[in-house]
């Protein structure tokens, strides 16, 4: 019972798309089909010049002949009378800017290919199709939240204010589709404003992703006053083709481009904006609590950045250039209407946000469990988990206490998920002599119907993994996790003896050996005559790899160096599949060798457990946590979860997107990683750095952690998952 229940909720949390009998439908590729487009479009009367390119001399239309496939399953062909006939007498309004008037255009056109012979007129309101007495409107608004003007300031973008008679109009519909992102990175003449204001205070500039988050969450939270009836979804953010890279040919654009990508010929990298969204959506639900409205996601970005070949380039009727960022139609908005055809039809309550995407969401909430990664950090007086100047083994630049740190504040915070709390050991005897229930994002042991927890037991965990070789890999922040694992043990059994050997410490009571290697970016670098230190990116060092299999549980971490530039930087060329390049986005760069790593590590023998360890953010950026200019300097306190502004880590999703990858790749051959989602939780902790207070001379190290502290946090949660014989997978 045990294991199908198992089998069951790691299908939930692998996919992220919980439904009876359904697959995800963003998982999937473009297939030729001689039966599509689902229109004309000569025969379209709505479709604006700026989308038309076949009126304005696109030569090919291979590109009309392709439909999405989700993997396992179909996506139910359009049905416009159908559609027309559940919502009739209802209003439709698309909000948003041109990219939600290209999936307007492709939604009227969809309804008038299905009933041509249908009046339709245009009013105030909208089209109206009479028939069906179904009204579709479209509502410009570029960033959501309103622009002023105001003297001193000039034009004014209200963050936490959405504009009255937008949102007035927004109301008068039955169902709202929105959309925003595409104008957020303007500067100069499309710039439509001066400064930012959020809570009363006026800024010139900042991170643009974070404004749009906090846009993004003042709608969010705005719709939850919209009337119960009314339905409302975000579409996904539409990607633009501007980058080769992305398809594996540098420099080269979507102009002249004819064929979509495969999955397998897609580097890429999941689109940021996506998640944020997605974070702010969980963030607005976990305020509202029982009183939350849903907002439903048409995760459609990733099945759009394969369409490299689908945008109108020169092709369209007002001659902007190269134009790869809006759709040429018919084309790929039809899929996005397609997706949303099926939303408003079915409507059940399993199409939550927070199970829609399985490229970004990290091992969310099912059958009443809550997420270990969704949380806070709540004050502890039992806090720290051991006395730093009691553990031998926290090197000099972790060691914040020992180097001057005048605070001890920040070693008092406990991670709290919501809803639950991590799960704590029970005797080994137990967990093999009584029934254990295994859910998503936890252990629940029941024992004469009661729960057993204490908190972390080092002594447990050895006893657990007695003749066992733990091995982390990475750089100095995976030694400063290894650090904190060591110390953890050390005070669980401070009387046990350990000794420093060639394969690592060994815990000689229980015969445990706990090793780090150190990989600064898990592939291979060596040096050629040619091009000096290449870094390969589809390769594994055969040393590395040898090593990194004789461990048992191997909990594995990079990014940390791959930013690096001048003296810093480790490399002086990129190669892959033959070809070597000098420079290339580093977050492309660093999906194609964790694509590379995560495929070897399937190799590894069946019985070892393999984790990658989340990416470990920076506090660099005061406007995070809503103080410009500051950085984790003197900080002493955590964020609260309202009071952090940040977005999610990006490379964290890249990570998710490639372990799903290789997922796909290998079918039921598929070896599990696990990924320890630890980024938001790490994100909230700007306190925890040791700044100036370490033993090497850095004078402000916002990036390493001291100890005891955060990584302590992050072997809870690695404990807790080797307590379970199938942990969740975290993506």
């Amino acid at each position: 019972m045990a294991s199908l229940l198992l089998l069951v909720l790691s299908s939930i949390a692998a996919s992220a798309w919980v439904a009876a009998g359904q697959c995800n439908w963003y998982t999937g590729s473009w297939v030729h089909d001689e039966s599509y487009p689902l229109y004309d479009s000569a025969s379209c009367p709505f479709i604006r010049k700026e989308f038309d390119c076949q009126r304005y001399g696109r030569p090919d239309k291979e590109y009309l002949k392709y439909r999405w496939q989700p993997t396992g399953c179909e996506l139910p062909r359009f049905n416009g009378v159908d559609l027309m006939q559940r919502l009739r007498g209802k209003k439709i309004t698309f909000v948003g800017d041109s990219l939600t008037l290209d999936q307007y255009n492709s939604f009227l056109c969809l309804l008038h290919s299905a009933a041509p012979q249908t009046a339709f007129k245009s009013t105030n309101d909208g089209i109206v199709f009479e028939e069906y007495d179904i009204t579709v409107a479209y509502y410009l608004s570029h960033y959501l939240v309103d622009i002023s003007n105001e003297q001193g300031y000039g034009r004014v973008m209200h963050l936490d204010r959405i504009n009255t008679q937008a949102y007035n109009a927004w109301c008068t519909a039955d169902v709202l589709i929105v959309n925003t992102w595409h104008w957020w990175p303007s500067t100069g003449s499309r710039q439509e404003w001066d400064y930012f204001e959020t809570n009363g205070k006026y800024i010139k500039e900042m991170d643009r992703t974070q404004a749009f988050s906090q846009a993004f969450f003042t709608w969010a939270y705005s719709m939850q006053n919209v009337t119960a009836a009314t339905k409302v979804f975000f579409q996904g953010i539409s990607p633009a083709h501007y980058k080769g890279a992305e398809w594996g040919e540098n420099g080269r654009t979507c102009a002249g481009e004819t064929k979509p990508s495969t999955p397998s010929e897609f580097f890429g990298v999941p689109v940021q904006q996506e998640d944020v969204v997605k974070a702010d959506l969980n963030q607005v639900r976990n305020v509202m609590g029982d009183k939350w409205k849903p907002i439903y996601l048409l995760d459609t970005s990733y099945m759009s950045q394969l369409r490299k070949d689908a945008h109108p380039s020169r092709y369209s009727g007002i001659r902007s250039g190269n134009d790869c960022s809006h759709w040429c139609l018919a084309g790929v908005p039809d899929a996005w209407n397609q997706i949303f055809r099926v939303f408003s039809t079915i409507m059940v309550s399993l199409l939550l946000l927070v199970v829609l995407s399985s490229m970004a969401a990290s091992a969310r909430v099912a059958a009443g469990q809550c997420n270990w990664y969704t949380g806070s950090w709540v004050y502890d007086e039992s806090y720290p988990l051991y006395d730093s100047a009691s553990c031998p083994f926290i090197r000099k630049e972790f060691d914040c206490q020992r180097y001057g740190r005048p605070d001890k504040e920040y070693l008092k915070y406990r991670w709290q998920p919501t809803g639950c709390e991590l799960p704590r050991s029970v005797s080994i005897r137990q967990v093999f002599d009584h029934f254990m229930l295994i859910n998503i994002n936890r252990v629940v042991i029941v024992y004469n119907d009661c729960m057993h927890a204490s908190r972390f037991n080092g002594v447990d965990l050895m006893q657990r993994l007695r003749g066992k070789k733990i091995m982390f890999v990475g750089d100095s922040l995976t030694l400063d996790q290894y650090n904190s694992f060591l110390c953890l043990l050390h005070s669980a059994a401070p009387r046990t003896a350990f000794k420093s050997t060639s394969d690592g410490i060994v815990f000689e009571e229980y015969d445990i050996t706990v090793a780090y290697y150190l990989s600064h970016y898990l592939v291979d670098i060596s040096n050629e005559q040619e091009y000096g230190r290449v870094m390969h990116l589809d390769r594994i060092n055969t040393q590395d790899y040898t090593t990194w299999r004789t461990a048992d549980v191997l909990i594995f971490n990079t990014w940390h160096w791959w930013p690096s530039t001048g003296s810093r930087q480790s490399w002086d060329y990129f190669e892959t599949n033959g070809k070597y390049v000098k420079e290339m986005d580093r977050t492309e760069a660093f999906s194609q060798a964790l694509f590379t790593w995560a495929y070897s590590m399937q190799n590894v023998t069946a019985a070892a457990k393999v984790f990658f360890q989340g990416i470990s953010p920076a506090h660099y950026k005061g406007a995070e946590w809503g103080e410009n200019g500051r950085t984790c300097a003197g900080e002493t306190k955590p964020s609260t979860p309202s009071e952090f502004f940040g977005v999610p880590v990006q490379q964290e999703d890249v990570v998710k997107a490639d372990l799903n990858q290789v997922r796909n790749v290998m079918g039921d051959k598929w070896k599990p990683i696990y990924l320890l989602d630890t980024s938001y939780m790490s994100q909230l902790r700007k306190d925890a750095h040791p700044s100036r207070y370490n033993g090497i001379g850095f004078r402000n190290d916002c990036s390493h952690w001291c100890l005891a502290g955060i990584p302590d946090a992050w072997n809870q949660i690695l404990y807790a998952a080797l307590l379970q014989k199938n942990p969740p997978l975290g993506y």
